[in-house]
């Protein structure tokens, strides 16, 4: 079946290639995007055997196609990518899964968004995305539309958003069950303009997507919101939402309380409903600009499109940027406070100081400099606790680079230098488990005409509480371009000890071969070979592995 569909695709790509070919084909008839063939092949050797696991399947060939045609007022964008395996990476299923599975699955992605005028039908693989207390990078996979008649904003989807995972502990999967989500968005207003947003997001688990869920409840939320922006003069703006949420954890519970006439839900006693807000005011200018934030998340709250959303916390923050010196110097930054238990259900609260600076200069016409800064702070309010501790995090990165361009023979030079400190003190007994990192690095390139020389080398020193990690390593590469930058062929061999602790260090030995060909002017070939020999030291003596990766691609631009 798969290969069918691959089949059936590609014939219609082809036909579709042809037909935007057509010399008699109107002006208004416009036909562009691009078809590709990918193919990945991989092979791992291992001594003794399996002592190491493989990273890749032994093979992965996908086809990628998009396109977007074009008549007037209707509008076809096409967007596809399909593999031959037609499993997920970092999951099992069995290898008759009906179609609609395989569509569905994360390795695969299969977009349609005709239009007609303003309305956009939503097909397949999308991301309808609605505000940040909802929903708004959820990949769905099922069937929608968005209306934009004026001002006026509709928008609505339905589709699976989490497809279900048998449980598996020889490779660490735990079980989850498959999630549909259906999403709702009415609004008025453009979404850079002054505009108004009400928000709807519910999401459910399908109890019937697992044989054997073991000891995983079955959930299923809620999640409303009002979002807002209101443009004022001279760049000033007020933007904010409001949020609102009723999330049920378990729907499988028999107990006595359920209240079966709340619309849309399940309501019983493993039910809870909270809420948050957000809201900023700031200026928007071009070289310049300023925001004051706030963000509070109550400890019940779920947003259905963010999992992952930290709860129980309120946020206060200054941001900033400027661009000065006609754009020569790019400055941005912010500073706050974080104070999460904000509901007061657990025994103390803390505060975290979170900031980040970065720093883009163009020093002068060959000198540029980067750098940024980050620093994250907690502290525990409960004086008496014998457990207290204080962690403090500082991330600060250099970065200068230096190039000049000459006539025959051009110049770069970067150099790189990262800190990272993690302090975790115990306040009480004075035990420290740290955690610093120092990375420095170089790159120089030399390039002629048609030949150029690629030097570089890092080192890498982290201070774990178990031991020191040091890592070595240094890369040489050549590419030579030929017939006028059709044909690039190029090389690289890289060389690196790593070292843990007193044992005598890993040997790793990669090289690469690659070749770029323009065979026309719309079509394009790629090859690039890869090969790593890895031998451990004392930390796993005896045992090695080297591996080989072979990956192509036909590109053909239309």
């Amino acid at each position: 079946m798969r290969t069918f569909i691959l089949f059936l695709l590609l014939s219609a790509s082809s036909v579709s290639l042809i037909l935007g070919q057509n010399e008699n084909t109107t002006p208004k008839l416009n036909y562009h995007g691009s078809f590709g063939l990918h193919g990945d092949f991989y092979k791992m050797e291992d001594a003794p055997a399996g002592s190491n696991l493989a990273r890749r399947p032994a093979q992965l060939m996908r086809l990628r196609y998009s396109s977007r045609l074009q008549y007037g007022r209707w509008a076809l964008p096409i967007d596809f990518m399909l593999s031959t395996d037609g499993r997920s990476l970092e999951t099992t299923f069995p290898q008759g899964e009906a179609l609609k599975d395989y569509l569905r699955d994360p390795l695969n992605r299969l977009s349609l968004t005709p239009r007609v005028g303003n309305f956009e039908a939503l097909l397949g693989s999308q991301q309808p995305r609605l505000s940040r207390l909802t929903a708004g990078d959820l990949q769905l996979f099922g069937a929608g539309f968005r209306w934009q008649p004026g001002k006026w904003v509709f928008q609505a989807f339905h589709g699976l958003g989490q497809r279900a995972f048998e449980a598996d502990s020889s490779r660490g999967i735990a079980a989850s069950y498959a999630r549909n989500y259906s999403l709702i968005q009415i609004g008025y207003g453009l979404e850079e303009k002054s505009h108004i947003r009400l928000n709807v997001v519910r999401g459910k688990d399908d109890v019937t997507s697992l044989e054997n869920p073991e000891h995983l409840l079955p959930a299923e939320g809620l999640t409303t919101s009002l979002s807002y922006r209101m443009n004022f003069g001279k760049g000033l703006y007020f933007r904010g939402e409001g949020a609102a949420s009723l999330f049920t954890r378990n729907l499988l519970y028999k107990g006595k309380f359920e209240v079966e006439e709340v619309p849309l839900m399940t309501v019983n006693l493993s039910s809870r409903m909270d809420g948050a807000a957000e809201a900023a005011f700031g200026r928007k200018g071009k070289n310049w600009g300023l925001e004051l934030n706030s963000l509070y998340v109550g400890g019940g709250f779920e947003a259905m499109g963010y999992p992952f959303l930290q709860k129980d916390r309120l946020d206060m923050q200054v941001k900033g940027n400027a661009n000065l010196f006609d754009n020569k110097l790019n400055i941005n930054g912010s500073i706050g406070q974080r104070q999460n238990n904000v509901s007061g259900t657990q025994s103390a609260d803390s505060r975290q100081l979170i900031g980040s600076f970065q720093l883009q200069a163009a020093i002068s016409k060959q000198l540029n400099l980067s750098a940024s800064y980050a620093n994250f702070g907690f502290r525990n309010s409960q004086v008496e606790d014998s457990l207290k501790l204080e962690f403090i995090s500082n991330s600060l990165s250099v970065n200068p680079s230096w190039q000049r361009q000459g006539e025959r023979l051009g110049h770069f030079l970067s150099l790189a230098f990262q800190a990272d400190q993690f302090r975790d003190l115990n306040l009480v007994n004075g035990e420290m488990r740290d955690n610093d990192s120092r990375a420095y690095s170089a790159m120089y390139r030399l390039s002629l005409k048609t030949l150029v020389f690629d030097l570089s080398g890092s080192m890498v020193n982290n201070q774990l509480p178990t031991g020191a990690l040091n890592i070595r390593r240094i890369q040489i590469g050549a590419s030579y371009s030929l017939r006028q930058q059709k044909v690039k062929l190029g090389t690289s061999l890289t060389a690196s000890l790593n070292t843990y602790g007193e044992n005598t260090p890993d040997k790793l030995f990669a090289y690469r071969l690659y070749a770029k060909v323009k065979v026309s002017q719309k079509c394009s070939l790629q090859t690039d070979f890869r090969f790593r020999n890895y031998h451990y030291g004392s930390r796993k003596s005896n045992t090695s592995f080297q591996e080989s990766l072979i990956r192509s691609s036909l590109i053909y631009n239309f």
